[in-house]
C-alpha cells in the first residue's frame, strides 16, 4: 500500500503540474494572433522580437521565432518550424512517460497485493487456522484493498493522461499555426 501511495502522489504531482502549466499559459490563439499582429505593425522586427520573447507564452515565443525566420526560403522555413516544434513539444511532454508508467504499474502493484493477501490466507489455512475467521478475513481484505487501490489510482490517471496528451497535441498545432500565420503576416507587410 505504501508503494501505491507513492505512485498516487507522484501521479497527482505530474497531473497538477501540467494542469497549472496549461492554466497559467492562458493560451488563446485568436488573442495571441491579434497581439502579435499589433506588435509587428507598431514596431521594427527587432523590437517586436524582443517584446514577444519577453513574455512567458509559448505561442508568442513561437511568433518571435517566426519573425526571425521570415527571410528564409520555404524549405529552410519548414526546417526552422520543425526544429522549434521538436524542441518545445519535448518540453511539453516532459514527465508524461512517467505518468504512463504509473498507469501501467499501479494495477500490477494492486494485483501483487492481491497475491500477497492470498498467500497470507494460505499460510493461515496451512497452519491449521481454517477456523480462525479473523485471520482469514484479514488476508481477504488485504487482497481486495490493494486491488481496489491500484485500480482507483490508475483509472483517474488514465483519464488525465489522455486529456493532457490532447492538450499537448492541440498546443503543438497552435504553435505551428501561429508560426506560419506570423510568417505570412510579415511577408504581407
Amino acid at each position: 500500500m505504501w508503494v501505491l501511495l507513492v505512485c498516487s502522489m507522484l501521479g497527482s504531482y505530474i497531473v497538477f503540474y501540467k494542469l497549472f502549466y496549461f492554466i497559467f499559459q492562458n493560451i488563446s490563439y485568436t488573442k495571441v494572433r491579434s497581439d502579435v499582429q499589433r506588435i509587428i505593425k507598431n514596431n521594427q522586427p527587432d523590437v517586436a522580437i524582443a517584446q514577444l520573447q519577453g513574455r512567458n507564452n509559448v505561442l508568442k515565443n513561437a511568433a518571435a521565432e517566426a519573425i526571425k525566420s521570415v527571410h528564409l526560403s520555404r524549405d529552410n522555413l519548414h526546417d526552422s518550424l520543425r526544429t522549434y516544434l521538436l524542441e518545445h513539444v519535448s518540453k511539453l511532454e516532459r514527465h508524461m512517460p512517467i505518468l504512463s508508467s504509473l498507469i501501467t504499474i499501479t494495477p500490477i502493484l494492486g494485483l501483487m497485493g492481491t497475491v500477497l493477501g492470498l498467500m497470507h490466507i494460505f499460510q493461515v489455512i496451512s497452519g491449521g487456522g481454517i477456523g480462525n475467521t479473523e485471520a482469514l478475513s484479514l488476508g481477504i481484505a488485504e487482497a481486495l484493498i490493494t486491488t481496489v487501490a491500484g485500480l482507483a489510482i490508475a483509472v483517474p490517471l488514465i483519464v488525465m493522461n489522455h486529456y493532457l496528451q490532447h492538450r499537448i497535441e492541440a498546443l503543438a498545432l497552435q504553435i505551428e499555426r501561429i508560426f506560419l500565420d506570423t510568417v505570412h503576416f510579415c511577408k504581407q507587410i
